[in-house]
């Protein structure tokens, strides 16, 4: 796998599809058959998702901005749609960065270190998602993330609906999983597969734990044989 030769494992999916929870059964699976095998779950630095979650606070703040008359800026619309500008421009330096350190803190020691890597949700995938779900264009941005991370040997993507994520994570909201859903699979079918040759795998991840576990370990033999 690119001139690391390690096997990268990728798990990814909606919220509440039970990446995490898949990950540390196939992490202690593997560990017991005395497998040198690293787990690394991904997600926003706390520094950098604070930023963010400021600088959207703000900007709704700024939605309702008047006048010295107290009257509405007559040009609301052009003022709504520089501002989705900006914030677009942070929201995808906010999260080249923090790709970034991730990789130079985390991950690069980890290609170094084992045999074996579990990647609980990957940049490529995830970020592009979230750079899209917020009006970004996917291939401007999947090119920046192609040349910095290693391909992957597998994806494994955990396919539940949106209707039974909502129910483990209600926190998301049921329209934004919808939308993350849809995002989902045009990104593992014209991004990942076409222009990444990757192997992508869908799991049902409706099933118990157990089983979608059982499934997961099945089609890692047939792939990679582990």
């Amino acid at each position: 796998m690119n001139s690391f030769n390690r096997r990268l494992i990728v798990l990814t999916g909606i919220d509440g599809s039970g990446k995490t929870t898949q990950s540390v059964l196939l992490y202690n699976f593997l560990k017991d058959k005395n497998i040198n095998v690293g787990l690394i779950h991904y997600e926003m630095s706390f520094l950098f998702h604070k930023i963010l979650w400021l600088m959207i606070f703000f900007r709704r703040k700024l939605m309702g901005i008047r006048n010295t008359n107290n009257d509405l800026i007559n040009d609301k619309a052009s003022i709504v749609r520089t501002k989705k500008l900006i914030e677009r421009f942070f929201i995808f330096w906010l999260y080249l960065l923090d790709t970034i350190f991730f990789y130079k803190l985390r991950f690069r020691k980890a290609l170094s270190r084992y045999e074996l890597i579990i990647l609980d949700r990957y940049p490529i995938i995830d970020g592009i998602s979230y750079l899209w779900f917020h009006g970004l264009n996917p291939y401007f941005v999947s090119r920046f993330y192609l040349k910095a991370f290693p391909r992957p040997s597998i994806v494994l993507c955990l396919k539940t609906s949106p209707e039974v994520a909502f129910g483990r994570r209600k926190d998301m909201g049921l329209i934004r999983l919808k939308i993350y859903d849809m995002l989902l699979k045009t990104i593992l079918d014209r991004i990942i597969t076409r222009h990444y040759d990757v192997n992508v795998i869908y799991i049902d991840a409706h099933y118990p734990i157990e089983q979608v576990h059982r499934q997961i370990v099945k089609e890692l033999q047939i792939t990679i044989d582990i």
